[in-house]
């Protein structure tokens, strides 16, 4: 088992070279940056404005659920995936091609 400092150390040991070797780590890294540089920064100037995400374990997969303003109503998305990149990588997908399926948000604090 790795200490902490070998793990940080083989963190620190990966290059670009290496992410450009590896298309699946590449995709993965994207699909990361746009999650949370885009969509989670998302503010009051967009049509939809993120308010709040969470992850969670339902079995052996991971439900992602985002939460929004959208057009000023709080909605909810919910994907569910095996792992919590596959969650990323979908909602991202779908935020590009404008197809996440926005639900009304009956929980949400007015």
């Amino acid at each position: 088992m790795q200490t902490r400092e070998e793990k940080l150390q083989a963190l620190r040991a990966v290059t670009f070279e290496d992410m450009d070797r590896d298309p699946e780590l590449e995709a993965e890294l994207r699909a990361l940056f746009f999650f949370f540089f885009d969509i989670l920064m998302r503010g009051p100037n967009f049509d939809t404005e993120v308010t709040g995400c969470s992850f969670s374990q339902r079995g052996l997969n991971t439900l992602l659920v985002l939460k929004a303003r959208v057009d000023g109503v709080p909605q909810v998305a919910y994907v569910t995936e095996k792992y919590p990149i596959g969650c990323v990588r979908v909602i991202g997908r779908q935020f590009l091609n404008g197809t996440v399926k926005w639900h009304l948000d009956r929980y949400a604090q007015t």
